[in-house]
């Protein structure tokens, strides 16, 4: 299960990397600077919340498909012939993973600092792009 968790921390690293690339150089080629640079840190914050959350949804299904695979007579409960030590082990790991139950909530604050982080970097080197750009025309 730790590589399971292992591949989608990837993969939503993966995305918060790629994503704000991905959408600067599309506005800046194809879109012809057609968003502002919040804009753009807004949709790059929505996709990485959306995927944060589609993760967590994947992870939760993928726990009850494996519980639900120690339920033998599909009567949504456990008899005693279903209880088993791995049965209760499955249990544990779908009712005991509060990070799951919370994930909407530390996602939005996680979203948020992410914002403010791809703002804050977009701002900065437009200003430096400006910077640059006067002394080039000072010369």
């Amino acid at each position: 299960m730790s590589v399971f968790n292992c591949t989608g921390s990837m993969m939503i690293l993966v995305i918060l990397c790629l994503t704000p690339i991905l959408l600067y150089w599309l506005n800046a080629s194809v879109l012809k600077r057609k968003y502002r640079p919040v804009w753009l840190s807004a949709i790059a914050t929505f996709v990485c919340y959306a995927s944060l959350l589609i993760n967590v949804s994947y992870v939760d299904h993928h726990l009850e498909k494996e519980l639900k695979a120690f339920d033998l007579n599909n009567d949504g409960f456990f008899s005693e012939t279903e209880r088993t030590p791995e049965q209760q082990k499955a249990m544990q790991r779908v009712v005991s993973d509060t990070g799951r139950n919370f994930a909407p909530i530390t996602g939005a604050w996680f979203s948020l600092g992410y914002f403010l982080i791809l703002w804050s970097v977009t701002l900065i080197c437009s200003w430096i792009k400006r910077q640059y750009v006067r002394q080039v025309h000072r010369t």
